[in-house]
């Protein structure tokens, strides 16, 4: 508890670099914690109590019907709403059954918990996006700006190291605004389209929720009626059923009260005012942003009032000489970094831009070539540690390969830090979006949806049977769990409290057919396994990659870096692509296969998950959607087979003249509307993940036979020479094209620019000299 807190801490404090504004935060962080603060409060039976609690005049266990009556959904009467309370009905919507009433079923409150949290998701994915896009950047290049305190020459040399790198990457950062244009488009559409779910989830009522319950509070306390009690009812009707005595279905009728809606009320009241206060300040950020890319003049106005000791003249005139992008990056650091730093800054840029200071960075280097050799030693030591560790790999690329892979041991698959360890996206990218998806969210997905199911603190016990014999409640339960419960094949279909009790659970006759469940047992543990082997094709990809792309990069994803430093590591990095050229077809290879694997992993899960539930799994989401289009009252679930939530047990014993007894129970499985609910989600999420790893394979398959296609991919990704990438990409194969495409991955685009131009050079025989 005391690591979750203190997680939660760390998540909302202010970051220490800005990369973007209060609207957008609002959308990651706030709403993020409230969401996933509401799906621990429906889940807190410790804070709240029992979220139901039934009552009935029969002989059924108090527990056991709480529990029956909560995971096969309660009702109420929709004639009896207005009906006066205290003279017609109890309780709105509470009346006696009549031939031809409408019920209205209330089911939602098993989704709530599981709703809330995958909004939470949602709301974190706009940022995830935009954070995986701007990689780091605005933090490497405050070079220590940020803060007021520092030496007159530090100074110096950063904004000198800034300014020149915003002069030779000017007019190259629109793809940053238009990626974090994006984000913030997403933000709106997301709380939209959560508005439009969410009314969908509760039966329409959300749209106008929260004008009611302002109406509603203005009503005279002895004529007002609760607009919102059709969603939220705090007292509701139940119907048990089971065989009596003679073998006739006997109805019990149950009324419960639902604790839990005094509390989903207050969540969605809030809600409702939260989601239309962001719906209408992210319209509002949209529109400014609309206005900043057609009005320049808002531009430096909102700089200009961020700023306000920067030289207006001077500001105003490096605004009017960028795009949009570099406008955009501007505003980034004049966030972050000390208003007079960013003064200063400003006015060394502009004189760059007049040709004023075109010899800053010149002088800059002459003064760092003169400091102490202590730094430069440093520095050079740096440099061939580097070089000695590729060229160690040039020696015998094969050799090296073996012994990386038995280097990296087991351990490494583990989960050695914590999940926001693992889900942040990494320094250094060896993959694509696609395979993350497998060895990232699919396992955290699966390994979640494992420890869900046996949180037995927060969904009751798995299991709850009833018997009219004088077996102990607490036995009965622990012999069915472990032995398994069974249903009758050819119950599946009856009439409910006309024939059986529950679909599935009928007389023993003695041709019967049954079907046991005993995978409940299991899924704790398939769905860890399967998380396991979701890692594998990472593990052997990492394995057999052997930290290669990480070697190569040689500081150059840092976009600030000393001239002579990134001179160097360029010709070290030409040079090992020179001498290696031609010899990357293995990695590439296995690459395609690990991709491929995925791909295979996917599919083969899927029939095995389709085994492992008596082959319902494979359209289990089609018939769920055409499922809850259903009426109620003639609706059969049909993945009822799969997740029953009432069946038989037997149990046997010995009598008291030794005869075996047969002692027949009926089983509640609470357990299973968890189940349901896991597998309905991976029912989609494999399907997506396995029609978005085929269309990455055909992908694959192009850029294999149709070499124009590695250079549109890596040209999409930087800002290199046209002529000098179409040049390199023609003379690579396509091993070394793949080094070079996850190269442009992680080196800064200007970096990669110069790297594609010195290697074009050294292909063309006009850099032999370089190194």
């Amino acid at each position: 508890m005391d690591q979750f807190f203190g997680s939660l801490k760390s998540f909302i404090k202010t970051s220490s670099v800005v990369t973007d504004n209060h609207i957008f935060r609002l959308h990651y962080k706030a709403t993020v914690v409230i969401l996933l603060a509401f799906s621990l409060m429906v889940t807190g039976r410790q804070y709240f109590g029992d979220p139901i609690d039934c009552i009935s005049k029969d002989d059924i266990p108090e527990k056991l019907l709480d529990t029956y009556c909560w995971i096969h959904t309660t009702f109420s009467i929709e004639n009896a709403w207005k009906k006066r309370v205290g003279d017609e009905v109890p309780y709105p919507g509470v009346d006696k059954t009549t031939p031809n009433e409408k019920r209205v079923y209330h089911a939602y409150y098993q989704w709530v918990c599981f709703v809330l949290f995958f909004q939470a998701l949602f709301f974190y994915v706009p940022r995830y996006f935009w954070k995986a896009m701007e990689g780091g950047r605005v933090k490497n290049l405050i070079l220590g700006l940020n803060s007021p305190v520092c030496s007159e020459e530090k100074r110096t040399e950063s904004r000198a190291l800034l300014v020149e790198y915003l002069y030779k990457n000017i007019n190259n950062h629109n793809t940053l605004f238009i990626t974090y244009t994006i984000a913030e488009v997403l933000n709106l559409l997301n709380v939209i389209i959560q508005m439009v779910i969410m009314d969908r989830f509760l039966g329409g009522e959300f749209t106008n929720y929260g004008w009611d319950v302002i109406n509603f509070s203005e009503w005279d306390w002895s004529v007002r009626y609760d607009p919102m009690i059709k969603v939220f009812p705090r007292l509701t009707k139940c119907t048990f059923h089971r065989f009596g005595s003679s073998g006739d279905v006997q109805k019990h009728d149950a009324m419960c009260i639902l604790p839990i809606n005094i509390v989903n009320e207050k969540i969605y009241i809030f809600l409702w005012f939260w989601f239309y206060i962001l719906a209408i300040i992210s319209v509002i950020a949209i529109a400014y942003r609309a206005v900043t890319i057609v009005v320049p003049r808002v531009r430096f106005l909102a700089t200009q009032s961020r700023c306000r000791i920067a030289n207006r003249d001077a500001l105003n005139h490096v605004v009017n000489h960028c795009r949009i992008g570099d406008w955009f990056l501007l505003d980034l650091l004049s966030k972050n970094l000390d208003p007079l730093n960013f003064k200063d800054l400003v006015l060394d840029f502009y004189k760059r831009l007049e040709g004023k200071g075109a010899d800053m960075l010149h002088e800059l280097n002459d003064r760092v070539s003169d400091q102490s050799t202590g730094c430069r030693a440093v520095e050079s030591r740096e440099v061939l540690a580097t070089s000695a560790v590729i060229f160690v790999r040039l020696k015998d690329s094969i050799d090296c390969r073996v012994s990386a892979l038995n280097a990296l041991t087991i351990s490494e698959m583990c989960l050695k830090d914590n999940l926001k360890q693992f889900l942040k996206p990494s320094s250094c990218v060896i993959d694509n979006n696609i395979f993350r998806l497998h060895y990232k969210a699919t396992v955290v997905i699966l390994i979640g949806c494992s420890l869900m199911v046996t949180a037995r603190q927060y969904f009751g016990d798995p299991i709850d049977c009833i018997s009219r014999d004088d077996i102990p409640p607490n036995l009965l339960d622990t012999y069915c769990w472990i032995h398994t419960t069974f249903s009758i094949e050819n119950a599946w279909k009856k009439r409910v409290g006309d024939e059986v009790p529950y679909p599935g659970v009928d007389k023993t006759t003695p041709n019967e057919k049954r079907v046991y469940h005993a995978y409940y047992q299991w899924v704790c543990f398939v769905l860890f396994f399967q998380a396991l082997l979701f890692y594998i094709p990472r593990y052997l990809w990492k394995a057999a990659e052997a930290g290669r792309v990480k070697n190569l990069i040689l500081g150059l994803n840092y976009p600030i870096c000393s001239e002579d430093v990134k001179s160097n590591n360029r010709a070290l990095l030409v040079e090992y692509l020179y001498k290696n050229l031609n010899n990357h077809n293995l990695l590439f290879k296995m690459y395609v296969t690990t991709e491929v694997l995925n791909f295979l992993n996917v599919i083969l899960q899927m029939v095995l998950m389709d085994r492992f539930l008596g082959g319902e799994f494979s359209n289990y989401g089609w018939e769920v959607l055409s499922f809850s289009e259903w009426d109620w009252s003639v609706r059969y679930d049909p993945m009822i087979k799969v997740f029953p939530r009432l069946t038989k047990c037997t149990f046997h014993r010995f009598g008291s003249s030794g005869d075996v007894q047969k002692h027949d129970a009926m089983c509640i499985l609470p357990i299973n509307i968890v189940n349901e609910k896991i597998y309905i989600f991976l029912w989609f999420w494999f399907y997506f993940l396995a029609i978005i790893s085929f269309i990455a394979l055909v992908y694959r398959v192009i850029t294999i036979f149709v070499p124009r296609i590695r250079y549109l991919a890596t040209q999409s990704r930087c800002l290199s020479n046209r002529d000098a990438l179409h040049s390199v990409c023609n003379q690579c194969q396509i091993g070394d094209w793949f080094v070079l495409d996850l190269l442009s991955k992680n080196l800064d685009p200007l970096n990669f620019k110069d790297l594609i131009l010195d290697f074009y050079r050294r292909l063309e025989g006009k850099g032999a000299n370089g190194l």
